[in-house]
């Protein structure tokens, strides 16, 4: 089987990672496109994957768009070249449109509720794949699983946590810690949000 997986943000990467090496060790013909963006394509190559770069990641919204249209494009000639059997991806409007033109079969995880491009991508994809917590009902297309993106690399079965991290971090085997994790909130996701402000940060 061929299958092409387009990769759009390191966290893709590491959503991805096992099910590529399975795939591969089970003897299907597998791709990786890419956007490059922020650690993607160190984490690529940290791991092994062979991959393209299809196009790269714009803040400006003309930018945005312009880039959209053109990956777009350049999905659809990467398919009508390879002639994959599936394509898989986080998020799905880059695929499932040259996809569906093709006769191609697309299927997409989101964990995003409130994206305009859900609505879209649902037009044109075979199945949408969410967890069973997802809010949103996308119909007869939906598919629903017990869990989380994140357990696709961190589930005990994938994952075994480097206890020399809290070493060089200066934190004791059972000290109690937290992680904060700012972002820009410039995503297309993030549109009409806003996050913790620097009060709110300093007192967290």
């Amino acid at each position: 089987m061929k299958i092409l997986f387009h990769i759009l943000h390191p966290a893709h990467v590491h959503f991805f990672k096992d099910a590529v090496r399975v795939l591969n060790e089970n003897g299907h013909d597998i791709r990786i496109i890419v956007r490059d963006k922020d650690i993607t394509l160190y984490l690529l190559n940290k791991y092994g994957f062979n991959f393209e770069i299809l196009g790269r990641k714009y803040k400006k919204k003309i930018e945005i768009i312009t880039e959209t249209f053109s990956t777009i494009w350049k999905v659809f000639f990467y398919i009508k070249k390879y002639k994959p059997d599936l394509i898989l991806s986080i998020g799905g409007l880059l695929n499932v449109i040259p996809a569906r033109l093709q006769g191609r079969m697309a299927l997409y995880f989101t964990d995003h509720e409130p994206t305009i491009t859900n609505s879209i991508s649902n037009i044109f994809a075979n199945n949408v794949i969410t967890p069973d917590c997802f809010y949103r009902d996308f119909g007869r297309k939906q598919i629903r699983y017990p869990g989380y993106h994140e357990l696709a690399y961190l589930h005990p079965n994938r994952f075994t946590p480097d206890k020399s991290v809290l070493k060089l971090l200066n934190i004791a085997e059972n000290e109690k810690y937290v992680i904060m994790r700012f972002v820009s909130w410039d995503a297309t996701h993030d549109n009409g949000q806003k996050g913790f402000s620097e009060e709110m940060k300093l007192k967290a």
